[in-house]
């Protein structure tokens, strides 16, 4: 067995058995605790794609297979009550895509997401629920960035929030910025004048199907 898929269902335990030869393995919009990460998870040696989800995310869950040399992980998840910082970069892989439920701080993994992956996908942003009720990062110095491409699709923010995003993100790791199936509003309070240009290694800011 090299492929197996049981995502968007309503697990709440997994019994693991010997899967050694599993290259992709999808667990991902379940309705898990934690992680479902074990040590026979560390044994998949051949592990490529691993799609996982829970409401706790800890470091201790991505020890157990921080080994692994993975080409893309990605977590869908249903809900989100804890995220540990720091837990992220324990992964080790050249793709992270993280799909965000509502009422979810999104400066916390976006800033851990940074120091994960050379790719970055994020999906489902809502300023409504993501940012709202979560103190935003303004003036933070990122180090040990990793992410050269980052992505977010289906967007929904308000101009200030785009603004805060573009400029925590321009002085970073990051070449390649993506913004795709966007809604902006709202209004402009905050001093655009104020941009800090300075310190980059942006080359391509890219927006596709923007809607007002």
């Amino acid at each position: 067995l090299q492929y197996l898929d049981v995502s968007y269902n309503r697990l709440k335990t997994v019994t693991w058995y010997s899967l050694a030869s599993l290259r992709q393995l999808d667990l991902s919009f379940n309705d898990f605790d934690s992680m479902p990460i074990s040590e026979e998870t560390g044994n998949m040696s051949h592990l490529e794609i691993l799609g996982l989800s829970a409401a706790k995310i800890r470091k201790s869950d991505f020890q157990k297979i921080a080994h692994l040399h993975l080409n893309t992980v990605f977590l869908g998840l249903r809900t989100l009550s804890h995220y540990e910082e720091g837990s992220l970069p324990i992964l080790n892989t050249t793709k992270l895509h993280i799909v965000l439920p509502i009422n979810t701080n999104f400066w916390d993994l976006l800033r851990d997401g940074i120091k994960t992956s050379k790719i970055l996908e994020m999906t489902n942003l809502d300023g409504k629920s993501q940012f709202a009720s979560h103190e935003t990062q303004q003036n933070l110095i990122l180090e040990n960035a990793k992410t050269s491409i980052l992505l977010l699709n289906k967007v929904d923010l308000p101009w200030d929030d785009l603004f805060l995003i573009l400029q925590f993100v321009w002085h970073t790791s990051v070449e390649y910025f993506q913004i795709q199936h966007v809604i902006f509003g709202g209004k402009v309070y905050l001093d655009h004048n104020s941009f800090d240009y300075s310190n980059t290694v942006m080359r391509t800011i890219n927006l596709e199907h923007v809607h007002f």
